[in-house]
């Protein structure tokens, strides 16, 4: 039986595509993913749904109020590039968070099933990019200083 729970990294889908993280991509690669699953049409299959999930979440890497673990090799591969996201990146992958969870999308139907626990989760996490690309953008946040 495989792992499948309510966080971005709780299924055996994300967990695997994280060692293509590691191994293959740059954050140039991450962005594009999430900026193919924001704009794919048609149905989006579970698999392609965890992927863009795990990825959108590597974004909130150093937020002191992320609800959900990352791999310490995740972290140390960000650290390692440099990198950090910007107003752009954190809405794209805001977009691609909208349409995994929009019709048309394997896991919403999945998780649907489920009740709405994991719309519930997911949003309340995917809201904290939306705050990230305010602040990156220049608009002062209640808290801003935390980070």
């Amino acid at each position: 039986m495989g792992a499948w729970d309510l966080g971005p990294w709780d299924n055996d889908t994300s967990l695997d595509w994280g060692i293509e993280l590691l191994d293959e991509m740059t954050p140039a690669d991450l962005v594009r993913l999430l900026r193919r699953t924001a704009d794919k049409g048609g149905y989006l299959d579970a698999e392609a749904g965890e992927i863009a999930l795990a990825a959108a979440s590597v974004m909130l890497a150093w937020h002191p109020r992320r609800p959900f673990e990352l791999q310490e090799e995740v972290v140390g591969w960000l650290d390692e590039s440099g990198w950090r996201p910007d107003e752009a990146a954190l809405t794209t992958a805001r977009a691609a968070i909208d349409r995994v969870m929009g019709p048309q999308s394997e896991l919403a139907e999945l998780w649907d099933q489920q009740g709405d626990a994991w719309r519930t989760f997911t949003r309340a996490w995917s809201s904290l990019l939306e705050l990230r690309a305010m602040a990156s953008a220049g608009w002062q946040l209640f808290g801003a200083g935390e980070e």
